[in-house]
């Protein structure tokens, strides 16, 4: 996800090419997801996906919320 998906959706958001319900759809199957590789049920919390990996976490970046900041950070 780093590596590949994240790259290419920040060039995405720089140059204005995705719209933000995209990307909440683009969020919601990444959670989707990373629940279905770790066997967790559909109803667990999405925290550990964002939260910080000292605190435990897996720090996957929540797209909707870098598509405000590349908005902002980039002219």
């Amino acid at each position: 996800i780093r590596s590949h998906l994240l790259p290419t959706i920040d060039y995405a958001l720089s140059s204005g090419m995705v719209t933000k319900p995209a990307l909440h759809d683009l969020d919601l199957s990444v959670r989707v997801a990373i629940k279905k590789i770790l066997g967790l049920p559909e109803w667990t919390n999405s925290d550990f996906i964002y939260a910080h990996r000292r605190a435990g976490g897996l720090a996957i970046p929540n797209a909707s919320t870098n598509a405000d900041i590349l908005t902002v950070a980039v002219p």
